[in-house]
């Protein structure tokens, strides 16, 4: 899907039309709290190390059952 206008409006454009203004405060970069991040960061860890248990058990319980399995097999013959 093609955009509309013929012009890009990209950063680098938006920056120089600000320093031709004299607009300081646009040439500063944004100040992000650094809040966020840990806390998203955190969280994004709790769901891998959440998610790397549940995988852990899983295998256990698969190995588990192939062990009976294979000793209800044995067994048999």
């Amino acid at each position: 899907m093609a955009s509309r206008s013929t012009r890009q409006n990209n950063t680098d454009e938006k920056l120089l039309a600000a320093i031709k203004r004299n607009n300081k405060s646009a040439e500063q970069k944004p100040n992000f709290s650094n809040k966020a991040d840990t806390k998203l960061a955190k969280e994004t860890e709790e769901r891998l190390e959440m998610a790397r248990e549940k995988v852990e058990r899983l295998k256990n319980l698969r190995l588990l059952d192939d062990k009976k399995n294979k000793k209800k097999g044995s067994s048999r013959k």
